[in-house]
């Protein structure tokens, strides 16, 4: 965990030595190109490092829509339960942007859907997160993301729901701004 909290703090660092910015980039018909980070854990199964990746579409300069495809690989630690796993899982996303006059800063929240790619399907139905985050924007058409998640997995016949809470860092890049 702590080595997580030091690449969120140069991440952030990385961020605000580029100065000044303003997300230009985020209006109608504009797209993200995004790729994160997340440590998740999931009370009585374990925790897990995340990587994903997103392609979203700017319905207007607040509203986003898009797809995501994640990978994570798990440190299984419930009881009962050894060793490690990984996977991987593909769904949509919705965010709403609060744009802010400067736009240094762009606060956001988000909900997204997944459903498992593989053998975790035998376990898990579906999963539904809910995210809080912000965009430390270093230029016109990219952002340094950081957020906060709470996820819920429902688990396939046979199999408990599980809940977990996350942190997520990243970049996106912002393009084809009509």
């Amino acid at each position: 965990m702590v080595r997580v909290v030091r690449v969120l703090v140069m991440m952030l660092a990385i961020g605000l030595a580029f100065g000044a910015a303003s997300a230009a980039e985020i209006a109608d018909g504009a797209k993200e190109l995004a790729f994160g980070f997340s440590y998740v854990d999931t009370a009585d199964v374990g925790t897990s490092l995340d990587l994903s990746g997103r392609l979203g579409w700017f319905l207007t300069p607040a509203n986003e829509l898009g797809v995501v495809a994640s990978y994570f690989d798990v440190s299984l630690d419930g009881p009962g339960s050894t060793g490690d796993t990984d996977g991987g899982a593909g769904g949509i996303f919705y965010r709403y942007n609060f744009r802010t006059g400067g736009d240094l800063l762009v606060p956001f929240v988000g909900a997204q859907m997944l459903w498992p790619i593989g053998d975790l399907s035998d376990v898990i139905d579906y999963s539904l997160g809910l995210e809080l985050g912000t965009r430390f924007m270093v230029g016109d058409s990219a952002s340094v993301n950081l957020a906060a998640f709470y996820q819920e997995d429902y688990g396939a016949s046979g199999f408990s729901d599980t809940e977990s809470l996350g942190i997520l860092a990243g970049i996106s890049i912002f393009f084809g701004n009509q």
